[in-house]
């Protein structure tokens, strides 16, 4: 039975793969297959066959079988959705709120200094040293350190990343792709040091997403797959070196660490399965969560911090559901001191009310991805840049919790919302002085 669920996964991903091929190109795509492919499959067999789980993780039967029908269903509910619903028009005033296309480059760039200005305000805090850059604390250890109320500051310590998508979405289809890619490069660098990110795969998903929106669909068509799969690994060590980095353990960075570390942790990113497939086997042995996290996560009111509103619904459902599981902590062994698990989309909307709460995460996380969808296909080349930073988000999010991925998709429209505002507003007035200036001369 084990073998007829997992057929039925990669029948259902294929398909998805041939729908988001044509929607939003082969680049997008095949993040998308190999990603789930990964976390539905490949982990699963290893799990279940071969017993390569952590230690508090279980491999039994009933428990696999479990997951795999919530891992299932969420893929069939991803078809339908995208299938069905991604051809939708969305919404002008959303395309327009990610369109960069009236601002001037002055105003862009002061734009990206302000956010500069904001997201070292906000690392100084939280790191409690205005030389944080040269700190020996880990970017890890600060940001959880703001648990309970304070998570907002790193929200606002982090605020440089959007300064740099804005930056990277509004000259991605004005430059050469040698020009932009360098400019890209040069962007992430300053910003990953100023402020020093703690969430290094916000990096990696920009350097995809620029390329997808550099090269047209026929292009990556063209594209030859062991060049793909090279770009993949490169990103992989990327995203390994950056994860060290934020720990705080540059000193033990080598060339032949970074390139076969690198897989080891590819492998240990997916510990998440692991976590889940615990979920459905001691579930019963807890109380539900019955959507409470889900309701405090469905509007923007999210964003407001319970240190300023205590009456605010908590919403961080991967913290629940760790203390749930590990009341005495995580284990060092195999995690970081403080680290929160995560448990899938369908692992954490099965903690709500069985398949039901996976049935109910499965679709909020599909009209999310049609949204971003929406957005890539109709907006301009600013929003579709834009919209593909944040739909690769969305589909490395399916390791966490619905309710974190609703709070990514209204600080994006925050924060991306105030950078638009500001940028336009600082472009008309720059071109108001320098017009009356002209007007002046004699």
């Amino acid at each position: 039975m084990v073998e007829t669920l997992l057929f039925l996964h990669l029948a259902v991903l294929l398909g998805l793969y041939r729908l988001l091929e044509r929607q939003v190109g082969r680049i997008i795509a095949l993040v998308y297959l190999v990603y789930m492919f990964a976390f539905t499959i490949l982990k699963p067999a290893l799990l279940y066959y071969f017993d390569l789980y952590l230690p508090f993780s279980t491999n039994e039967y009933s428990a696999v079988m479990a997951m795999l029908l919530g891992s299932l269903l969420f893929l069939c509910i991803q078809y339908v959705v995208v299938r069905y619903f991604s051809a939708y028009r969305p919404p002008r005033l959303l395309i327009q709120w990610f369109d960069f296309s009236r601002a001037k480059p002055r105003g862009i760039w002061l734009t990206f200094v302000c956010f500069m200005a904001i997201s070292f305000v906000g690392s100084a805090i939280i790191f409690s040293d205005v030389g944080y850059m040269w700190s020996s604390v880990s970017a890890f250890d600060a940001a959880t350190s703001q648990a309970q109320g304070s998570y907002y500051l790193n929200y606002i310590a982090e605020s440089s990343f959007y300064g740099a998508i804005l930056v990277v979405a509004f000259y991605c289809s004005r430059m050469a792709p040698a020009k932009s890619f360098a400019l890209l490069i040069a962007v992430l660098a300053s910003t990953y040091v100023w402020s020093r990110l703690a969430a290094r795969t916000g990096v990696l998903v920009v350097l995809i997403a620029w390329l997808s929106c550099s090269l047209s669909a026929t292009r990556q068509r063209s594209l030859n797959i062991l060049y793909i799969a090279f770009f993949g690994y490169v990103l992989l060590i990327l995203l390994y070196v950056g994860n060290l980095v934020r720990l705080g353990q540059t000193a033990s960075i080598d060339v032949s660490r970074a390139v076969f570390g690198a897989v080891v942790a590819a492998a240990s990113d997916l510990s998440p399965v692991d976590s889940s497939v615990l979920l459905y086997s001691e579930m019963s042995q807890h109380e539900s969560t019955n959507f409470v996290q889900l309701a405090g996560a469905l509007t923007p009111m999210v964003l407001i911090p319970s240190s300023i509103f205590p009456l605010k619904i908590p919403a961080d459902k991967d913290s629940e559901l760790t203390r749930m599981f590990f009341p005495e902590g995580v284990d060092t062994t195999f995690f970081h001191e403080g680290s929160n698990l995560t448990f899938t989309i369908p692992g954490s909307g099965f903690a709500d009310a069985g398949y039901v709460g996976v049935f109910v995460s499965s679709l909020v996380y599909a009209i999310l991805f049609c949204v971003y969808i929406w957005i890539y296909r109709r907006g301009s080349p600013s929003a579709k840049f834009i919209a593909a930073v944040y739909m690769l988000i969305h589909i490395v999010g399916y390791r966490l919790s619905v309710e974190a991925l609703l709070m990514t998709f209204y600080s994006g429209l925050l924060f991306l919302g105030f950078a638009r505002w500001l940028a336009v507003s600082l472009s008309e007035l720059l071109s108001f002085e320098t017009g009356s200036s002209v007007g002046l001369k004699p």
